[in-house]
């Protein structure tokens, strides 16, 4: 499945980072703000950075897989 089709982007600036290392693809929504806490969606590879309630990143794992 495409990191496309794994989840809907909200409509803001975004800074996009890949590391093909770990083949992880990295959008994150507030620049300079560390997150306070992440969840993660193993199930679709998946963890969400938040700042408290506000979803500051989301991280996509196996980025580059089908």
């Amino acid at each position: 499945m495409l990191a496309a089709e794994r989840v809907e982007l909200p409509v803001l600036p975004v800074r996009i980072e890949y590391d093909a290392d770990v083949d992880t693809l990295y959008l994150c929504f507030k620049e300079g703000v560390a997150p306070t806490h992440s969840e993660d969606d193993a199930e679709n590879g998946l963890v969400y950075d938040y700042r408290g309630k506000e979803l500051i990143g989301i991280e996509i794992l196996d980025a580059s897989q089908e």
